[in-house]
C-alpha cells in the first residue's frame, strides 16, 4: 500500500489529497521553529525525525521517508524505543 494511500485510509488526510499534499505537509513540519528534532537507530540505520503534530523521517542519507501524525507521541519517541532526543530545530540549524 502507498505511503498515501495508508494516511488517507487512516484518515490522517483527506481522501482527495495529492501526493503534493503530503509533502507540503512534511515541508510545514520541517519549516516550523519549534519542530523537535530525534534520531533512531533500528537495524544499524540512522533515521532522523522532526516532529511538530506530524514527523517527517529522513534516512541517513537524507531521502524522506515517512510522514505520519504519532497517536501519542509522548510513548513513541521515548529512549526505551530507541529514539534520542536532540532539541529544537531551530537550536540545531538556522533557519
Amino acid at each position: 500500500m502507498s505511503h498515501l494511500r495508508r494516511r488517507k485510509k487512516r484518515g490522517h488526510l483527506p481522501e482527495s489529497a495529492s501526493e503534493l499534499d503530503l509533502v507540503a505537509k512534511g515541508v510545514e513540519i520541517l519549516k516550523s521553529p519549534d519542530s523537535i528534532v530525534y534520531s533512531y537507530t533500528p537495524f544499524k540505520s540512522i533515521y532522523f525525525v522532526i516532529y511538530h503534530e506530524w514527523a517527517v523521517i529522513f534516512d541517513e542519507d537524507g531521502f524522506w521517508d515517512t510522514a505520519f501524525p504519532p497517536d501519542v507521541p509522548e510513548r513513541y519517541f521515548t529512549f526505551e524505543k530507541g529514539y534520542k532526543f536532540h532539541g529544537k530545530l531551530t537550536e540545531l540549524i538556522e533557519l
